[in-house]
């Protein structure tokens, strides 16, 4: 079944029943999308596991720049002496930790993505196939 609609209201039975392709996406976008499909239907755990690691990596990217915001915070408040300050000493000792956590995090995340890419290579031949198709 084939629409020019860019949002058709079909009935919930009804995709349910299909799997909905948006054709009005570049050849290298259609065939992302697919590969997600295939991977999703070949081998669940892998797709699974990819979108937990980007998930990880927004987490640790936005508590860093949490730390960041309030470590900016307290220095722009502070007053007198940035030394004798132990509200800014305790944050920075947390943002100094916090930002080498944050960094071995997304250091073994970029690894663990690099795996699952390597993995999802497998089937990119199948992608490219039915974005062409």
């Amino acid at each position: 079944m084939t629409t020019r609609l860019a949002n058709p209201a079909w009935t919930p039975e009804l995709f349910a029943k299909t799997t909905v392709i948006d054709f009005t996406v570049t050849q290298l976008g259609l065939e992302q999308q697919l590969l997600g499909i295939v991977i999703n239907k070949e081998q669940r755990s892998l797709e699974e596991t990819m979108k937990d690691l980007v998930e990880e990596i927004t987490r640790n990217t936005k508590e860093l720049q949490q730390c960041n915001d309030d470590l900016l915070k307290t220095l722009s408040e502070a007053q007198g002496s940035l030394v004798d300050d132990p509200l800014l000493m305790t944050i920075l000792t947390k943002t100094k930790s916090k930002a080498e956590e944050v960094k071995n995090n997304l250091k073994s995340a970029d690894e663990k993505k690099i795996e699952i890419n390597e993995k999802r290579e497998q089937y990119r031949v199948v992608a490219t196939r039915g974005s062409v198709l």
